[in-house]
């Protein structure tokens, strides 16, 4: 401790021995002094600005939190609304087979009833070409009918010429 002691009181002593050495010490430390306060000044200025731009930076972070929590969102319900989207365009399509499906069971049914249709024309067509010939039949029986009447009357004629001969 005593050295610590002796040490002490011997720096004051030695700055002293230096001053007087050198006069233009003082004013280099002035001088000195001076740049540093200078400096100082710079440099509280300096970190002024920081502060003030550091105030600033969490300002913009704290909106961009705020931007990005808002796009979050927004991305959530974009995100709900192309889900719903799909759902609702796989049902259209489920909607759009369905009907295709019913397109293609009606065309098969339209052409199943149209040959039903051509069938009747055609048995329409053999019942007219019947009747037609039923008609032309009942006009040749009504004929045949009409000569064997004829012929009877002849016959008959026959006979009573022959009875009265």
């Amino acid at each position: 401790m005593s050295q610590q002691h002796l040490k002490c009181t011997c720096q004051p002593n030695r700055l002293a021995q230096t001053f007087r050495e050198d006069p233009g010490l003082i004013e280099k430390l002035k001088e000195r002094q001076m740049e540093l306060e200078e400096k100082l000044l710079d440099f509280e200025h300096k970190k002024g600005n920081l502060e003030r731009e550091n105030l600033m930076l969490e300002e913009n972070i704290k909106l961009e939190s705020q931007g990005l929590k808002e796009n979050q969102v927004v991305q959530q319900q974009l995100t709900e609304e192309l889900r719903n989207h799909k759902i609702l365009s796989y049902k259209k399509q489920n909607e759009v087979h369905l009907l295709i499906q019913h397109v293609h069971e009606n065309e098969a049914e339209k052409k199943q009833l149209m040959n039903e249709i051509e069938f009747f024309k055609q048995q329409l067509l053999h019942t007219n070409e019947t009747q037609y010939q039923l008609a032309k039949k009942e006009e040749h029986i009504k004929l045949l009918t009409n000569r064997i009447s004829e012929l009877e009357q002849n016959i008959a004629q026959v006979k009573r010429d022959a009875y009265y001969k």
